[in-house]
């Protein structure tokens, strides 16, 4: 009726003389083709419908109505209320909900960060003592559950005190870098390599008859020795298999 179309006019801030001559449909959002879709759906299937729109009013802001719109004969009969505030708020909602997981996210990977820090050795960028009394337990566990044979090999290097002693603790640090690496080249992806801590290294070898392990060992101890340490030359190591 004519109330509601000047109630709807007012609502999008028009003065009724400057829509002479405009179509209504005009008002609405460009992106937004959901009335004509409604109207060739009411013409072609007749049926009642509920859709929303969006409009633009005359100080740049949108208003969203929400329609009920229903075919009788040649004409379309339709009833709106604005939902603005509530397309608003669901608005809101989603930006905050997307921040929370946002948020979510950043504090799962801090975590994964955090842990990984706390069992990380900082030095060689291997696993911890603090890490391997953490899982050693579980391991066993398992393996006595599955009816595996797991292995333990731990070495190393001999008189390292002597280098510290004799070239400085950054020559020994870079000395326990390398051994780290010799290490992890040679043992399995699912091996395991700890620092037990100073010299000490340990690797966990899951699902591994000694015989193995002692190969993987002496593996290790060759190309160790086969290395040349920068400054410090040649070295060995002792290792212990169980």
């Amino acid at each position: 009726n004519e109330e509601s179309v000047i109630n709807m006019i007012n609502k999008l801030g028009y003065k009724i003389e400057e829509l002479y001559g405009k179509d209504f449909i005009s008002l609405k959002d460009k992106e937004d083709v959901t009335t004509l879709e409604i109207i060739n759906k009411l013409m072609e299937e007749k049926t009642t419908v509920t859709f929303i729109s969006k409009y633009l009013c005359k100080n740049k802001k949108y208003v969203h109505i929400e329609w009920n719109a229903v075919l009788e004969g040649k004409n379309i009969f339709a009833s709106g209320r604005d939902i603005t505030k509530r397309i608003e708020r669901e608005e809101e909602l989603k930006s905050i909900n997307s921040e929370l997981i946002q948020l979510t996210e950043t504090l799962k990977q801090r975590n994964k960060e955090l842990e990984l820090a706390a069992n990380t050795d900082k030095l060689t960028t291997i696993y911890n003592r603090n890490f391997f009394e953490e899982i050693i337990e579980n391991e066993i566990k398992k393996a006595d559950k599955n009816k595996e044979t797991m292995s333990l090999i731990i070495f190393d290097l001999d008189n390292f005190k002597q280098i510290n002693d004799t070239w400085g603790h950054p020559v020994g640090d870079k000395v326990l870098k390398v051994t780290a690496l010799i290490a992890k080249d040679v043992i399995r992806k699912t091996d395991i390599l700890f620092r037990w801590g100073g010299e000490e290294f340990i690797i966990l070898m899951p699902k591994t008859k000694l015989k193995d392990a002692v190969s993987v060992a002496e593996r290790i101890r060759n190309k160790m020795e086969k290395n040349t340490y920068e400054k410090v030359g040649y070295l060995i190591g002792s290792f212990g298999v169980a």
